[in-house]
């Protein structure tokens, strides 16, 4: 049953500096020279003083999870971690497409926020 409360993804994004892929690719970060140059924040729409969270990579099936960087407003990102799947599914068997331990709700249950400009 819905509450009728609009939850919505952050959507901010970020600009990946050549130096932070360099880095990320040094690091083994897998994708190589295919790793995106923007990554979108995906957790649900938090405080402004609050990291954002997006996905850098996806993990072979061997080794599943994901590869998020995080940043904070205005800033490079400035960590990146390994973080496995959340493990929750929808009524439906949908599994959430967010990391384990996500802060905010199931990406099932988030609106993808539409920014256009002004």
């Amino acid at each position: 049953m819905s509450s009728g409360i609009l939850r919505v993804q952050c959507g901010a994004r970020v600009h990946l500096a050549a130096r932070f892929l360099a880095a990320a690719r040094a690091a083994g970060v897998p994708g190589g020279d295919h790793l995106p140059r923007t990554v979108r924040c995906a957790i649900e729409h938090h405080q402004d003083d609050t990291a954002h969270l997006g996905i850098l990579a996806e993990l072979p099936l061997t080794d599943p999870g994901e590869i998020w960087a995080s940043w904070l407003d205005g800033h490079d990102p400035h960590d990146v971690q390994r973080r496995p799947y959340c493990p929750a599914k929808d009524e439906h068997g949908t599994p959430c497409e967010l990391h384990q331990a996500h802060d905010g709700g199931h990406s099932w249950a988030l609106a993808e926020r539409h920014i256009t400009a002004t």
